[in-house]
């Protein structure tokens, strides 16, 4: 009710979570925006992700786009990933191979995994980039790295593998 941005993005997580208080996406959707609005980048990636999942309010993909871009703009890495992601398929904004890769690029340097993991996919499969062996492999060893990937073993085997395939080509040549 003070105005300080960080306990009222706590207070939304409290609400997101049912975490001492009861769980209420609305409510949690009312105090991210107040912290948002200040500036709050976690809070701005929150609210984005309510919009994007239509959690206490509808969905509303163009909505989500402007919190993402004003968290990631302020390096939230998980914003960077989901305007990536957004701009490779078109959610919310016009299809933009470019941009696409500049936000994954923008995570990826900040060591966020899955980020990593779809530059690799990327270039290997040559989708919004020229098929690079050499660089899809680079994404895919960073990605490997990542202890949070392993438990996730259908996303970890697809990495795994495709670095091992990679390597093998690389060598042959």
């Amino acid at each position: 009710e003070q105005g300080h941005a960080t306990a009222q993005y706590t207070l939304g997580l409290s609400y997101a979570f049912g975490t001492g208080v009861p769980k209420d996406h609305r409510e949690a959707v009312k105090w991210y925006r107040k912290a948002a609005n200040q500036g709050h980048r976690d809070a701005q990636l929150s609210l984005g992700n309510c919009f994007y999942n239509g959690k206490g309010v509808p969905k509303h993909d163009r909505e989500a786009i402007k919190w993402f871009r004003k968290a990631a703009e302020q390096g939230n890495v998980w914003a960077q990933c989901n305007l990536g992601r957004s701009y490779h398929t078109g959610e919310g904004v016009p299809k933009n191979s470019q941009e696409a890769i500049k936000w994954y690029r923008k995570a990826a340097m900040q060591n966020h995994e899955f980020a990593q993991m779809t530059l690799g996919r990327l270039y290997f499969d040559g989708q919004s980039v020229s098929k690079d062996p050499v660089s899809a492999y680079a994404w895919y060893n960073l990605a490997a790295s990542h202890q949070r990937l392993i438990g996730i073993r259908p996303l970890w085997n697809t990495v795994r593998e495709r670095r091992s395939f990679l390597a093998q080509q690389m060598t042959e040549n």
